[in-house]
């Protein structure tokens, strides 16, 4: 309380009584400083192994109720200093604590953990640097395509302009109204980016006052702001940097053929800002996974973010939490077998109950109820298009319903020559903003076909030792289509027109892959069906500062 009180109250450099660029602070004297005295107090030898951090870590310190006076003694028996470190506790300890509550324990010396969190410091340091530099490309690159997108709305007004002067003057008025429909939508393009951007920079402030605080901290020997540094620094590295914002392209349609009718009708293009806008990220090598979790069965994978998954088994009465990172799992019970399920954006649940031909809702507390009947259709697989509207597999057809569910939209079951487009469509997953991708699971194979039905490609799963049947299918960001073909123990890669890439689990001997989702970030958890019962977490992009 009194460091917070004294913290409010400085104003003067407690060594020359300086007033301007107070921004020091000497936890060993303990003083305040300005620019100057502190570039002296660093020289001097005396003074250069003194504990200084800057103002801004001081107040967040405070703030955080940390008491950095009494650093170094032992939390157990205060009359003590600090000398060891318990791994098998994860706690410091001194000479006492060792001979009674921690007799038996693993030990390691106090200079020794300092120095791996030093080290594990350095690391993240250095991948935060890379990080600083993708943030600025990322700058740029959403800045790029704003201008692109700036030219085709200034061509696109031209376009209006030029079809208005060819039409009497009773339509003027309506492209005047046209064209405050795409600024508005420029503006509202303008404000999107500002507002990644602003994201971005916060990013590049937080690294530059960290990387300067843990440059300071280097010769440090207090375990306490060592690692304090070095969990902000990994807090500021899981702040996602790719881009998330969505870009509206105005086009223009003439419809006009005689006075009497309207001028034309605008369209807005809804496309995401690409961090690789000429070609799809590479893949990585597929060389090792991580085996997250045992004793559960995944056949169906929703991520919430790269740590985080909901998953259920299709005989179970379950959904499934689970947090890798935090290891937490928790679970919502139900009174019917969950076959398919999807997460909208309010975090409730849209669940496929086949045996009762029924769309459910279940809140994240696990209250249900009926959303509407699918009979006598069965729906086994669902996903959400970029509306938020609910994409239902139903047995030989593929239906779109509205968000609430109460009103079908489209239902695709033949392509535009009139042939049966599925044989049993199990799992869908969006691909883009404009196609779905649908394992045909009896077909034998991948179906796609755009928001419109029409097919545009199909994929037959190549030389394989059993029949290829496509069990779940997702897809990532940049287009990636991702196959489960478990009776052949494989994944299968495609691109976004359906040519085959790669097979990921050839070296990561992978069993009988049957759940699949991929993150933002480059990751894709696959659940094995088989026996083992394993979860794997498998990084299927390079890191784009490695790149």
């Amino acid at each position: 309380m009194a460091d917070s009180i004294q913290l409010q109250a400085a104003r003067d450099c407690d060594l020359c009584e300086g007033h301007e660029n107070i921004n020091w602070r000497c936890l060993t004297c303990p003083a305040y400083m300005c620019e100057k005295c502190y570039g002296l107090h660093r020289s001097r030898k005396n003074f250069r192994k003194h504990d200084i951090i800057s103002i801004e870590l001081f107040k967040k310190q405070n703030e955080l109720g940390l008491e950095m006076t009494r650093i170094g003694k032992c939390p157990a028996h205060p009359q003590n200093e600090i000398t060891l470190d318990c791994t098998t506790c994860g706690v410091l300890v001194c000479h006492v604590c060792v001979a009674k509550m921690h007799n038996g324990h693993m030990f390691d010396d106090l200079q020794s953990t300092i120095g791996k969190s030093k080290e594990k410091l350095s690391s993240c340091l250095e991948k935060l640097q890379h990080k600083q530099i993708y943030a600025q490309d990322q700058i740029g690159n959403s800045s790029k395509e704003l201008d692109s997108v700036e030219m085709k709305a200034k061509e696109t007004k031209e376009e209006i302009i030029k079809s208005r002067d060819a039409r009497v003057a009773l339509i003027i008025a309506e492209s005047d109204k046209l064209i405050e429909q795409v600024d508005s939508r420029m503006k509202e393009n303008q404000s999107s980016v500002s507002n990644a951007n602003s994201k971005l920079q916060a990013v590049q402030k937080d690294i530059e006052v960290i990387a300067k605080d843990a440059q300071n901290k280097m010769d440090s020997t207090n375990f306490f702001v060592i690692n304090y540094l070095l969990n902000e620094a990994r807090k500021i590295d899981d702040v996602d940097l790719r881009s998330n914002t969505s870009l509206s392209v105005p086009t223009f349609h003439d419809e006009i053929t005689d006075a009497s009718k309207r001028l034309g009708t605008l369209q807005f293009d809804v496309f995401e800002v690409s961090e690789y806008p000429n070609s799809s990220p590479p893949l990585a090598d597929f060389t090792e996974s991580s085996i997250v979790h045992t004793r559960v069965i995944a056949s169906e994978i929703r991520a919430v973010s790269p740590s985080q998954i909901w998953y259920s088994y299709f005989n179970e009465e379950h959904l499934q939490y689970l947090d890798y990172r935090e290891e937490r799992a928790s679970s919502l019970s139900l009174n019917f077998k969950v076959k398919g399920f999807v997460i909208d954006k309010h975090g409730n649940f849209i669940v496929c109950d086949v045996d009762a031909h029924r769309l459910m809702h279940v809140t994240p507390e696990g209250n249900v109820s009926i959303l509407c009947s699918t009979h006598p259709q069965k729906p086994w697989g669902i996903c959400l298009n970029h509306r938020q509207q609910p994409v239902v597999c139903m047995d030989k057809s593929l239906v779109v319903y509205a968000p609430d569910c109460q009103t079908k939209l489209q239902e695709f079951s033949r392509d535009q020559y009139g042939n049966p487009l599925f044989t049993w469509s199990y799992r869908v997953a969006p691909n883009g903003v404009s196609d779905y991708c649908v394992a045909d699971t009896d077909g034998c194979k991948v179906v796609t076909i755009d928001m419109e039905g029409t097919l545009k490609w199909t994929y037959s799963g190549g030389k394989t030792r059993n029949k290829f049947k496509p069990w779940n299918i997702c897809c990532d960001k940049h287009m990636y289509v991702f196959v489960a073909d478990t009776d052949n123990n494989k994944v299968h890669v495609l691109d976004k027109f359906g040519k085959f890439i790669t097979y990921i689990t050839d070296i990561l001997l992978i069993e009988q892959p049957r759940g699949l989702a991929a993150t933002y970030d480059g990751t894709l958890w696959i659940g094995e069906e088989n026996d083992s019962r394993k979860l794997h977490m498998v990084k299927y992009l390079k890191d784009p500062w490695d790149i």
